[in-house]
């Protein structure tokens, strides 16, 4: 990597998040509220009444909590892995993660570029999160096949088609496919035995 990392200097692009990761993050965590706060007003004007309402409190009280750690849990999870930033550098294309960044390597890449809106269409996803802070996990659409999805945005869609494919949402996506196809052209000149 010696000559071209010395060539190479980083170059970050953020994301924007569009309106779908928008609308479900925000309607999961309005849901999640009410319905924490539906069962806490339930749990708490069950103080007296008929026999059977000390039951109800009685079986509430831990349902409450295993119901906040775990959304808890799905909440920082999701967070956690969603993608913050994209990184063309010296090594590959880096998905910057708050835990375990991801690195595609140059000498794995094959092409880089824009995803149209068609290509999206029939996406369906086969593991993963569907929206909250972001579309993460395995997907797959008639036209693209199976793909990992980093994605927040799907008007900035880009494509790296490498040992898997990824479709990640750099901001904006033009300007991330130059800089990124240029990189890659770099590389692999600087791979090349001299004649």
């Amino acid at each position: 990597m010696g000559e071209f990392g010395h060539l190479m200097s980083p170059i970050r692009y953020d994301l924007v998040t569009g309106r779908t990761v928008s609308i479900v993050t925000i309607s999961f965590f309005v849901l999640v509220s009410l319905a924490t706060l539906g069962t806490l007003l339930l749990r708490y004007r069950t103080g007296s009444g008929p026999a059977g309402r000390p039951l109800f409190k009685a079986l509430a009280t831990p349902f409450i909590g295993v119901w906040i750690l775990g959304v808890g849990g799905v909440s920082l999870a999701c967070y956690l892995y969603a993608p913050r930033a994209f990184l063309i550098h010296s090594e590959g294309i880096i998905i910057d993660r708050m835990v375990s960044p991801i690195l595609v390597a140059w000498d794995q890449v094959k092409t880089i570029r824009e995803v149209t809106p068609e290509e999206f269409s029939g996406t369906i996803r086969v593991f993963g999160n569907g929206g909250l802070f972001g579309r993460v996990g395995t997907y797959r659409s008639k036209l693209l096949g199976n793909f990992r999805m980093y994605l927040t945005n799907e008007v900035d869609a880009v494509l790296i088609d490498a040992n898997e494919r990824y479709v990640i949402s750099p901001h904006p996506a033009g300007g991330f496919v130059r800089d990124a196809t240029r990189a890659l052209t770099l590389y692999r000149d600087t791979r090349r035995p001299l004649q």
